[in-house]
């Protein structure tokens, strides 16, 4: 409340450019003011310490970053209630997320047998999958 730096109870955490709290193994695993030796099982390597001679802070504080390459898959216009898709119907996808795995990733479409009925080639972006994951519902689509 005075304003002044008390270095037993300080907590961290990392963002993406967009503002976006990114996972990490640290010592903070909870959104609590702590020491950052205080949870040491979790440092990602060598324990933090403190310079108690010179300027009182802290080093090898250190944040081990795990990137997430969740990408949600919307199906604009139609869904299985009140609006289903039928043969000939032309559906687009949204993709939601912030990064594509650098591993081949692909949109597929299965039929209820989980039979792979369509599938894109390798997508590099967001815009890349929603443009090349339109799908066209054959005519030999039965309901169902």
């Amino acid at each position: 409340p005075d304003g002044t730096l008390n270095t037993s109870y300080m907590y961290g955490y990392v963002m993406d450019p967009d503002g976006n709290v990114v996972n990490a193994y640290s010592s903070y695993t909870s959104p609590q003011f702590r020491a950052p030796n205080s949870n040491l099982s979790w440092t990602p390597q060598t324990a933090p310490a403190q310079n108690l001679v010179a300027n009182p802070m802290w080093y090898n504080v250190n944040f081990a970053l795990v990137p997430s390459n969740d990408i949600n898959l919307d199906v604009l216009e139609y869904n299985n209630t009140d609006k289903p898709a039928v043969p000939g119907d032309e559906v687009h996808i949204d993709l939601i997320g912030s990064n594509i795995s650098p591993l081949p990733t692909r949109v597929e479409w299965r039929d209820k047998n989980g039979n792979v009925v369509q599938k894109t080639g390798d997508i590099n972006t967001l815009e890349d999958g929603e443009q090349q994951g339109t799908f066209i519902v054959p005519d030999s689509a039965v309901d169902g």
